[in-house]
């Protein structure tokens, strides 16, 4: 699992599109048409304000000349050096299909998405050993050939999804997607200037048949497939999810959220000699990210120092009157000596935080120290 504890900004898009607040939907649409992109950061002057996606314009029910300050939605944001597995867990937490990766300034450097990960997880073959029925969902929403655009636009918004297996008996026919739909949407507005005109033939698009704008052929995978396989089709023919069948025909579907959440769920065994006191403190949804920073800082430290033994000590202790307050004592013992430091704050993950970062700067300072003895000795030898 040491794979995913890399930085964030070795997978981030650095070359990032973008549309300024006061820009009209319109060309957010010409953007993600033209370089095929789901997400866009909006900024205000050089600070990101929001996201929009096709699944949010849809949503919507746009004007072609709708702001795009106007339907960002918040999202909270990375940092360069952020895991990948704390961006896998905040894709899946917040329901996001990319979040944006800010520097100290709060300037954006780059985006990582849902694809960035599981294009990765197929570049370090994790991939292969899981198979397609370890992570499919068999809550397969379908819709057939004749039943209308608009209901499947309906789907897609209530559901939250952004793909369609069109079924037609137990065969797959097809896809439909928001993208599919946003195109038509997307022309109808910007031929035509009346009002009147655009929602009249808005709605005889959404009365048309699903088969009239579907996609096909369909890309699928088997059940007993590598999950690999699923992972290949989502990257390499951009969809958002892939399809599986089964002897009886369609028998569930494979997302990127998918494998981005089997990625979250993966809680890190620290391979180091460290011992973890009031862990009872802890809540339980907390304990896969306190392990994983404990394992990043250790890590630092096995590689530049011999590590013989970390110790880490998690006290709670109740404030009248107050809630509660944690206390966390962190400590090293290497061939340099032995570093120590603790902090305190009334949130756990902010207490361990600060302790690791100040042990690190420890042993960063113990560091230096030591290359420039040495330099010394070089330049003035005894």
């Amino acid at each position: 699992m040491e794979d995913f504890l890399k930085s964030v900004s070795e997978i981030m898009v650095e070359d990032v599109f973008t549309i300024n607040h006061d820009e009209a939907i319109n060309k957010a649409l010409s953007i993600m048409r033209d370089y095929d992109i789901s997400v866009l950061p909006v900024l205000r002057g050089r600070k990101v304000i929001g996201l929009i996606d096709r699944l949010r314009i849809l949503e919507t029910g746009f004007s072609p000349y709708t702001k795009a300050g106007s339907i960002a939605e918040p999202a909270a944001s990375l940092k360069p050096d952020d895991t990948i597995l704390d961006a896998a867990r905040m894709l899946v937490a917040l329901k996001f299909e990319a979040l944006p990766v800010l520097d100290d300034k709060e300037e954006l450097v780059g985006i990582v998405a849902r694809y960035d990960i599981v294009k990765y997880t197929l570049d370090i073959k994790w991939l292969d050993e899981f198979k397609v029925k370890d992570v499919m969902s068999t809550n397969l929403i379908t819709i057939t050939p004749n039943e209308s655009i608009g209901k499947a636009r309906k789907l897609l918004i209530n559901r939250g999804i952004r793909q369609l297996p069109v079924v037609d008996g137990n065969k797959l026919v097809g896809i439909i997607s928001i993208r599919d739909i946003l195109e038509r949407m997307y022309s109808i507005k910007l031929k035509r200037a009346r009002a009147g005109e655009v929602v009249g033939e808005t709605e005889y698009i959404f009365s048309r048949p699903v088969k009239s704008i579907m996609s096909r052929p369909v890309f699928y995978v088997k059940v007993d497939d590598p999950l690999s396989r699923a992972g290949k089709i989502m990257v390499e023919e951009g969809f958002f999810s892939t399809p599986v069948v089964d002897k009886k025909g369609p028998a569930g579907i494979i997302t990127r959220g998918d494998i981005v959440r089997l990625v979250a769920s993966r809680i890190l065994e620290i391979a180091l000699p460290i011992s973890f006191k009031g862990l009872e403190n802890l809540q339980p949804h907390l304990v896969g990210l306190a392990n994983v920073k404990i394992s990043k800082t250790f890590n630092r430290i096995a590689k530049t120092l011999d590590l013989f033994e970390g110790s880490i000590v998690l006290k709670k202790q109740r404030v009248k009157g107050e809630r509660n307050i944690y206390f966390v004592e962190v400590s090293a013992e290497t061939a340099r000596g032995v570093f120590s430091a603790s902090e305190k704050s009334w949130d756990p993950i902010q207490a361990l935080t600060g302790a690791l970062k100040i042990l690190e700067k420890q042993v960063e300072k113990a560091i230096v120290r030591k290359r420039d003895a040495k330099r010394k000795r070089k330049m003035h030898p005894i």
